[in-house]
């Protein structure tokens, strides 16, 4: 059996596991009303730099599939509220600023304290952009290829690019162990222990206190802005960039450093907790709404099997507004999600913008990025909410796509019990949104460390020192 007879033969069996199982949390509960549910800290209506440590409306006996939207309320939830607080505005210190997450643009943000793999593991790196002591609001990076190995070029012909954190919680359990270089990795494989990072908790599950975060991981994707090129500055949280090139990505041969003004496209967070199934991680992407607009024919997260997902692509049939960044109104017959070549040597910065002008396709566009997974209707509820408590910040301008985690067993329709079944964000998985293996914990499931460890869903420790 193949396709539809597979999918309609697993349904009845999975009703069948529905109704015999207990019944989902208390999601119509006033404590879980989307409206007065912005913070885990009284008073609960008003938005807060307090970052959640667990889910604690889940039940581990339910099977979490095709039941009702209410039952994804508090992982968008909990997801909302970490975006938030790791959003928060700080001080050069790393603590929460104001009772605004809009008060001041300029601040650092939670996350900006957070190290990234070459503080981590103490990497040389590409030192032609030097990291300023002590300003922790500059973002310096160097990597502007996705995880599948291409570039994504924005309409203006820039590349994205992309920025990896992880908290304290990681940090410490990665230099308690060893980890941080190929040597000790070595060294911990062969003392037969799992790697197995820390479980957010509360210690009073009810009343939500005590306890402590867990492990926490973040993934960025950033666009440039120019105000020559019609970039609206005032909808992005925008960030002074430094971008390391190596000599060997640009056109004439010779590192570059590239001072930019970068607008947060896209952000990827990880999050283990006790429970929701947490022991995999809860997974949560964002996007900015003017990304790329919706497929015709774009699907549910939790649609049923289909032995191709999306026959001829991922299709605009009747091309929207000329407003978003990676998707251009006048190539309706470009290939959508598809970059031309995929040989990274044709991938090469110019000195000057725009920099991936070379790497082009002949109509001169950049990569026409559609949607192919729309956010479900209660999902699309939720930031509705969340976007009208934000509204006049450029927080507005965000939105979840969805949160995802195990919801149940693995079996045949869902490989990794992923709920809901797909998630890929268009600015960080851009070229594998029809793939069957598009999704968070199906991805990350296979990680390991640099001695071929498994890693526990984080592919972090690949990069440790030699």
């Amino acid at each position: 059996m193949q396709g539809i007879p597979i999918a309609l033969a697993f349904c009845l069996t999975l009703f069948g596991q529905v109704f015999a199982q207990d019944t989902p949390p208390a999601t119509e509960q006033e404590a879980l009303d989307p409206e007065n549910n912005f913070c885990e800290k009284v008073p609960t209506d008003q938005l807060c730099s307090y970052l959640p440590h667990d889910i604690t409306d889940f039940s581990a006996s339910f099977v979490y599939r095709l039941i009702i939207p209410s039952a994804q309320n508090p992982f968008d939830l909990f997801s909302w509220k970490s975006f938030i607080a790791l959003n928060w505005p700080t001080d050069d210190e790393g603590h929460p600023q104001s009772n605004l997450i809009g008060a001041d643009p300029e601040a650092p943000r939670v996350w900006n304290h957070y190290k990234n793999p070459a503080q981590l593991f103490d990497l040389l790196g590409n030192n032609v952009c030097a990291d300023p002591p002590g300003n922790k609001s500059i973002l310096v990076t160097d990597e502007f290829i996705q995880a599948t190995g291409q570039p994504l070029i924005d309409r203006n012909l820039n590349y994205v690019v992309y920025d990896v954190r992880v908290n304290p919680v990681v940090t410490e359990y990665i230099y308690t162990n060893g980890l941080e270089s190929v040597a000790g990795q070595i060294a911990f494989k062969n003392s037969g222990i799992p790697i197995e990072f820390p479980l957010g908790h509360y210690t009073n599950v009810e009343a939500r206190t005590g306890g402590s975060v867990g492990a926490l991981e973040i993934k960025s994707a950033w666009r440039i802005l120019s105000p020559h090129s019609k970039d609206d500055l005032r909808r992005y949280h925008a960030v002074n960039g430094l971008i390391a090139i190596d000599g060997k990505d640009t056109i004439t041969g010779e590192p570059l450093c590239v001072k930019a003004k970068l607008g947060l496209v896209g952000m990827h967070i990880m999050h283990r907790t006790q429970s929701g199934n947490g022991d995999d991680w809860i997974w949560t992407t964002f996007e900015h709404i003017d990304n790329v607009p919706t497929a015709d024919n774009a699907r549910g997260p939790n649609s049923i099997f289909a032995e191709e997902l999306f026959p001829g692509g991922c299709q605009i049939a009747n091309p929207p507004e000329n407003r978003y960044s990676f998707y251009q109104k006048d190539c309706p017959d470009c290939k959508t999600n598809w970059i031309d070549s995929q040989d990274r040597q044709s991938w090469k910065w110019s000195s000057l913008a725009p920099f991936a002008a070379t790497a082009v396709a002949e109509n001169g566009y950049g990569v026409q990025a559609v949607r192919c997974w729309k956010p479900s209707l209660g999902t699309q509820a939720i930031n509705q909410i969340w976007q009208q408590k934000l509204s006049g910040t450029v927080w507005a301008n965000y939105q979840l796509l969805t949160t995802q985690w195990k919801g149940a067993n693995k079996d045949l329709m869902f490989p990794n019990g992923e709920v809901p079944r797909y998630l890929t964000n268009s600015t960080i998985e851009t070229y594998i949104q029809t793939n069957h293996d598009g999704t968070c914990l199906g991805c990350h499931s296979t990680a390991t460390s640099a001695t071929q460890q498994p890693a526990n869903f984080t592919f972090v420790l690949k990069r440790a020192r030699q």
